[in-house]
């Protein structure tokens, strides 16, 4: 984050998927949400995202995009002044 930070320009942004919510209702997409739930992959963030990226600089919007069969978690980054 200090990285990005230092090389983007005053006002600069960034754009980060953080995660990908499978949608489907078959048993390969319910096989691996399981997966990713008991391996720790899923569940509540510990941790602000807005505290986070405010920590290092950065002013944030939090969305969930559609896809074909999945949702993805984006976050938009804005370099503060």
């Amino acid at each position: 984050m200090i990285e990005i930070h230092r090389i983007l320009a005053r006002r600069g942004r960034f754009i980060a998927v953080l995660n990908g919510t499978l949608t489907g209702n078959g048993l390969l997409e319910s096989g691996i949400e399981w997966l990713y739930k008991i391996t720790g992959q899923r569940g509540d963030l510990e941790i602000s995202m807005d505290k986070f990226f405010d920590s290092y600089g950065f002013e944030i919007i939090i969305s969930l995009e559609d896809c074909p069969r999945s949702k993805a978690l984006v976050i938009k980054a804005s370099k503060k002044d």
